[in-house]
């Protein structure tokens, strides 16, 4: 108690010689009377704040209360709490709005409502009070960057539509066939190939980057609802949906300017959403 050293004698043992394989005898028992048992305190069944306080001890891991300068069950001396780390304070997830999903604040990841931790990070969230939780802004999209809008998109379709038919023509010139395609106007199978080309354009850079050519040089990137990768099979479905978005008078492709998400119609199709990239 007072940290004066004993004496080694016959009738006492030491702690550190002690046989590993005998059971650990409280100090209080050892010792008789002149160490009293402690009361009982609320560090032992009391909350996180008083567990988090607890003294462990070295030899036998159990617990003791903050206060104790010796293990209650080995009877080592424990040392003061002195600049022990504090566990830092849990970030309340933001609650959309009209989803009803929590939003991860470290990655921006959508998880379900009644969600404890987060999915895709692991960051646990404190589910009491989701109401209190403030909402997710409706222009930031699920990795933390602002949604992009039609004129950008446009521009990124203009660089690809301007990269893509220089290489088209650059290649009927290599085998050949460029005068013969220029001089018939009719539909003929080069531009089968060429809407062949687009289609493994679009699908092989969307889903191995998030982005075409254009839409990298810009600065933009196609990501699932979630912040995930888009991956071949949803970059090749988006890319059939834009069809559609063209087949009713372009209707698909101005919802971009009139949407908070920004989203088209072929992006709600397949599920992708258009953010700046990180």
């Amino acid at each position: 108690m007072c940290g004066t050293a004993f004496a080694a004698t016959e009738d006492v043992e030491s702690t550190d010689e002690q046989d590993a394989n005998a059971p650990i005898v409280p100090a209080y028992e050892r010792e008789g009377e002149r160490l009293a048992k402690p009361p009982e305190r609320d560090w032992q069944s009391g909350g996180a704040e008083s567990r988090a306080e607890n003294k462990t001890c070295p030899i036998c891991s159990n617990s003791n209360p903050p206060t104790a300068s010796w293990c209650l069950t080995c009877g080592h001396t424990l040392r003061p709490i002195e600049h022990e780390p504090q566990s830092a304070p849990r970030t309340p997830p933001r609650m959309e709005p009209a989803g009803g999903r929590l939003i991860c604040p470290r990655c921006h990841h959508h998880n379900d409502i009644d969600s404890s931790f987060c999915v895709n990070c692991g960051l646990p969230f404190d589910s009491e009070n989701t109401s209190l939780y403030p909402a997710a802004d409706p222009k930031i999209g699920p990795t933390g960057t602002p949604f992009m809008g039609f004129w950008i998109r446009m521009f990124a379709y203009i660089v690809d539509f301007v990269i893509l038919y220089v290489g088209f023509y650059i290649i009927l010139a290599l085998i050949g066939e460029l005068d013969a395609y220029l001089a018939v106007e009719e539909w003929t199978s080069h531009d089968a190939w060429y809407i062949f080309g687009v289609l493994l354009y679009d699908t092989i850079l969307v889903g191995t980057f998030g982005a075409t050519v254009g839409k990298a040089i810009v600065g933009i990137k196609i990501v699932q609802e979630n912040g995930h990768s888009v991956g071949y099979g949803r970059a090749l479905g988006r890319h059939l949906a834009t069809y559609l978005s063209g087949l009713l008078l372009g209707i698909g492709f101005l919802m971009v300017a009139f949407r908070d998400d920004k989203r088209g119609l072929h992006d709600l199709i397949a599920g992708t959403v258009v953010v700046r990239r990180n």
